[in-house]
């Protein structure tokens, strides 16, 4: 670990110093500076794209004919205005959503970035610093699944709006149909079906919009979410473990090494891990089959969870479809009456490791968690085979 961080220090200050440069090269030059330019304005910070709008036409406006059809086109003029209001109002709220959800998003990147950053270098574990940053992360979040759920509730009131609209051109299409109309109640009747096919089409862009926005944004929040539980890992380690599991079970991945540039030693080489503690090649324990890890639980929460990673990642990179066997492991020598506590303290510490993994991204449905007994083991322990 102590190489690790003399490695991601000087990386980290030249990361630094070349953020700088960048921002200086971007900066306006300065009133009274000597510079070969003139002073250019910074540009504004990306705003929400715009959603459709619609101007609605003025409709004639005047005395409506005394025929029957002239009242019932001066009122389909009055649907029409409350359809062209309703679709404006929907496009404003999508607006406020997309503000809202930009806003979260720039703060739980800046929040995200911190915490990676403070990992990075290393930390103690459990930093109270981290912990309130990554509750903040969480919250914001939180505030983006809000903007989902009220896309959600915004898809369904754009659907009434274009139900609305069909009703409203069956309307007029009837009201042509009608006996005894002017030709100002006809000239009337054509300019509402124009304005309501016009506002049609706005709705169905703004139905497809919020359809888009709700598919990316729920894609995006769930993914999030995997990466703040793998983050939560790694702040109450202390150290980074170098991104989610997630990312490396889909079969398209086929990187080598571990992502954030930690890459863990060979599995062949258990002796550096923690003594008695992580064996990365484990003895041959259970039906012959040889474990990808072995967990001993000979003292209170011993420290697994990177070790643990580096192994299930490089798994996954060789074998992004891989599944996995977790195995409670509990002893059988041991004082008369001790059998049953001990199988429930591995099948616990099974669990804990089970959740662990999960918070890592790995799908629960890769793993089978099982228990056994075993007559060379001292304590309990957690072996985890590749299937």
């Amino acid at each position: 670990m102590r190489a690790l961080k003399s490695i991601a220090v000087p990386g980290l200050i030249a990361t630094l110093l070349a953020g700088c440069s960048a921002l200086d090269a971007l900066a306006p030059t300065l009133v009274g500076e000597r510079g070969g330019g003139q002073p250019v304005e910074a540009a504004p910070p990306p705003g929400p794209r715009p959603a459709v709008q619609i101007q609605p036409i003025a409709l004639p406006a005047g005395a409506p004919s005394s025929t029957f059809v002239g009242q019932r086109a001066e009122q389909l003029r009055g649907d029409t205005v409350r359809l062209q209001t309703l679709l404006g109002e929907q496009s404003g709220a999508l607006q406020e959503i997309r503000r809202n959800s930009l806003g979260a998003g720039q703060r739980y990147f800046q929040l995200v970035a911190g915490i990676n950053g403070r990992l990075q270098i290393g930390t103690t574990p459990g930093n109270p610093i981290l912990t309130r940053q990554w509750a903040e992360a969480q919250g914001e979040l939180d505030r983006i699944g809000d903007d989902v759920n009220r896309l959600n509730t915004l898809s369904g009131q754009i659907s009434s709006t274009a139900s609305f609209a069909s009703f409203l051109l069956e309307a007029v299409r009837a009201t042509f149909g009608l006996t005894g109309a002017v030709d100002e109640d006809h000239r009337l009747l054509a300019l509402i079906q124009d304005e309501v096919n016009r506002t049609v089409v706005g709705i169905e862009r703004l139905l497809n919009e919020v359809s888009d926005d709700l598919q990316r944004q729920t894609a995006y929040v769930s993914n999030e979410r995997r990466t703040l539980n793998t983050l939560a890992v790694a702040v109450k380690n202390g150290e980074l473990l170098g991104g989610t599991l997630a990312n490396r079970t889909s079969a398209g991945f086929g990187g080598g090494s571990l992502g954030g540039g930690l890459g863990g030693g060979s599995l062949s080489a258990p002796s550096a891990a923690p003594s008695s503690t992580f064996l990365g090649s484990g003895p041959t324990a259970l039906g012959g089959r040889r474990p990808l890890v072995v967990i001993r639980f000979d003292r209170p929460n011993p420290p697994y969870q990177q070790q643990l990673f580096d192994a299930v990642a490089q798994t996954l990179d060789r074998q992004p479809a891989a599944r996995f066997d977790l195995v409670a492991v509990a002893p059988t020598r041991g004082a008369q009456g001790q059998g049953p506590l001990s199988s429930t303290a591995a099948r616990r510490n099974a669990e804990t490791v089970l959740r662990t993994l999960s918070d890592m991204g790995l799908p629960v449905d890769r793993v089978t968690l099982t228990a056994s007994t075993s007559a060379q083991a001292d304590s309990n322990e957690v072996h985890l085979f590749v299937r």
